[in-house]
């Protein structure tokens, strides 16, 4: 209403509008493609929370199965092994190796166990609250990059933002060098925005976009390849855009098939868990009538 652009009236706004937004938004208004810009940002934005919302989905089933697996055996720790343990206690005999394993663990936890519990209440509420720390994020980004399976599909699902992002600014006639310097700020995964400033200082001096990228092993050779192409045929927004639609499928289907295997896998795990701690209950009992037979 008092006459300023909708990038400078969303610069106003920083609490609800990124650098990347706001500058989208300048860019569009410049060239004048404000609707094809709008249109980019929501399809954007959309993909990052569909990627978000597989990704939680993966990982809520297992935390649910691992929260039910927990209370079962701190009941089970805590509850019924005491009450074989004043049974055994009874009879002057060694008792199993397993049964000694299962009777200390539940010497422990009954000593220890709330201790223990708070602790990590304690630690969980510390992560949350320092959770957008610089440091905090580093940490966490660089652990969870190098787990065995997971790792793989969180980089799949970085990736593919980074290629949408980069599109996104390319198609609304952002220079490459600018891209990457506001890339900066909105990539947060550590191991990916750390080779940034690097491929940037490439580009400035000179270098295409695969020259920079490909000395850095976090980048496939796929992906690469493909910015090689879009390169040499002046499509690179539209080269980087199908890479990343190609990343956010391989990513979405790892996801679904480690959610498709740690169902079992974790109810088969609950079951030995339960199993062995039974096992080691009733062992003694049946060498016993066992001996008392002969």
């Amino acid at each position: 209403s008092e006459g300023n652009a909708l990038s400078e009236a969303a610069s106003f706004q920083g609490k609800y509008f990124s650098k990347f937004e706001i500058y989208s938004l300048r860019m569009g208004e410049h060239a004048g493609q404000m609707i094809q810009v709008l249109f980019d940002l929501a399809l954007f934005h959309e993909k990052r929370i569909r990627l978000q919302r597989k990704f939680t989905q993966a990982l809520s089933y297992p935390a649910v199965v691992i929260g039910i697996a927990g209370g079962v055996l701190f009941f089970m720790i805590n509850y019924v092994v005491p009450m074989f343990s004043d049974i055994f206690q009874r009879f002057d005999a060694e008792l199993p190796k397993i049964t000694q394993i299962v009777i200390a663990l539940s010497d422990f936890t009954a000593a220890y166990g709330w201790g223990i519990i708070l602790g990590f209440l304690a630690f969980i509420i510390a992560g949350i609250r320092l959770r957008k720390r610089s440091e905090i994020q580093k940490v966490v980004s660089v652990v969870a990059s190098r787990l065995p399976i997971l790792g793989k599909i969180l980089l799949k699902i970085q990736l593919s933002r980074f290629c949408y992002t980069l599109a996104l600014m390319l198609r609304s006639k952002v220079s490459l060098d600018q891209a990457l310097e506001l890339m900066q700020e909105i990539i947060q995964f550590y191991p990916l925005q750390k080779t940034i400033p690097m491929i940037r200082k490439d580009i400035i001096e000179g270098k295409t976009l695969y020259e920079a990228i490909i000395i850095h092993p976090i980048f496939p050779s796929v992906m690469t390849q493909m910015i090689k192409v879009g390169e040499r045929t002046a499509r690179l927004d539209t080269m980087i855009d199908n890479l990343a639609k190609n990343l956010e499928e391989e990513g979405e289907s790892s996801i679904s098939t480690l959610t498709s295997l740690l169902e079992p896998l974790l109810i088969v795990i609950l079951g030995l868990m339960v199993g062995i701690i039974l096992i080691s209950m009733y062992l003694p009992m049946f060498e016993l009538s066992n001996a008392i037979s002969a």
